[in-house]
């Protein structure tokens, strides 16, 4: 239980941080959570299709783990350095086996965790989950909980919007495939019957942490947060946990191209000083600033970002990877912008 009550009082500091930019929006065992994807899995699917079974899953916003079980996958093993995300995932789960498609999205993104509701399903959650939230809408108002638990895009809560649309049920719907009538009802029986264990663990201590062998691995869009040749180090010591023909996919690479594979994969190393500054964790304001003076500045600010998006490329040269291009998500609509994954097959 001292485990649960940390959980709780962090928790609450979060929600009572309103600061936009601030301390939680770090990736770390207590830091924002995700209320649903930002990838277009629906699209990236039926690249990782196959005879699955078993999947090792990023816990985030649980949107990974409900496309995988339409997908026949039947044994989940989740993993997330936030120790935040098991809650809420667990609670959407709940409310999806309990509501129907309209009372779901009703409390997930019009009348946010309506109490009622809540109190209608926290009889589903196992005791610490229920314990959590139930201790969380004593201490916080529903209306600061949206607003500063989520994180999503920089828009936190759900209230918000970009250009008169809510932005996280927009995601919700077009970059998944639950939501569908069809599947939503089919998904409400199958997660009757799924087996999901938890890991908090970052990717780095990840593989060492596993007993199991996995058909699936997805690792999102966690090479953002990680330095690359770490990261690559994390991707070969996960190939010892994927079973043959197993596929994993390595990136989701936000604002990208299969151009810039091809351009910046084995590129030296370029926009060098930029580069460093980003890595530092130096604002995008700050560097925008020092080359608001310079002819192309948005180019070079693109550039930028293409050359960060693929240098994992050079440490994983010796595996056969391929790059799939995505109708973009939200970071890239109506710029002109795609995304790619990055999935390794493991052969004999």
């Amino acid at each position: 239980m001292a485990k649960l009550e940390e959980d709780i009082n962090q928790a609450i500091e979060i929600v009572k941080c309103s600061d936009f930019f601030n301390e939680y929006d770090n990736m770390q065992k207590y830091s924002r959570i995700y209320q649903n994807t930002t990838e277009n899995i629906k699209e990236y699917m039926p690249f990782l299709d196959g005879s699955y079974k078993r999947a090792l899953l990023p816990t985030a916003s649980g949107d990974h783990q409900l496309e995988a079980i339409l997908n026949g996958i039947t044994e989940i093993t989740c993993f997330d350095i936030n120790r935040l995300a098991r809650y809420f995932t667990e609670l959407k789960f709940a409310a999806i086996k309990n509501l129907s498609k309209k009372e779901f999205l009703n409390f997930m993104y019009e009348d946010i965790f309506n109490i009622n509701v809540f109190n209608y399903l926290k009889d589903n959650l196992k005791e610490d989950v229920s314990i959590f939230w139930q201790e969380l809408f004593k201490n916080c108002s529903i209306e600061s909980i949206v607003n500063n638990l989520f994180r999503y895009l920089g828009f936190h809560g759900t209230n918000k919007s970009i250009v008169g649309v809510n932005f996280s049920k927009y995601c919700a719907m077009n970059f998944t495939n639950y939501l569908e009538d069809d599947n939503y009802k089919f998904l409400q029986n199958r997660l009757e019957n799924i087996k999901i264990k938890y890991l908090e663990e970052d990717l780095a201590n990840l593989a060492i942490s596993l007993n199991d062998k996995y058909d699936l691995i997805n690792l999102t869009n966690i090479y953002e947060y990680v330095d690359s040749q770490k990261f690559a180090q994390s991707i070969f010591n996960l190939i010892s946990r994927l079973n043959l023909d197993g596929k994993m996919l390595i990136t989701y690479l936000y604002r990208c191209h299969l151009a810039d594979i091809k351009r910046y994969g084995r590129a030296p190393i370029l926009y060098a000083k930029l580069l460093e500054l980003l890595e530092n964790n130096v604002s995008i304001k700050i560097l925008h600033d020092e080359i608001a003076n310079k002819k192309g500045k948005r180019t070079l600010l693109d550039k930028l970002y293409a050359f960060r998006n693929v240098q994992f490329i050079k440490y994983l040269k010796d595996l056969d990877i391929d790059y799939y291009e995505l109708n973009p998500t939200g970071l890239g609509c109506g710029l002109g912008f795609k995304d790619v994954i990055a999935v390794y097959q493991k052969k004999l």
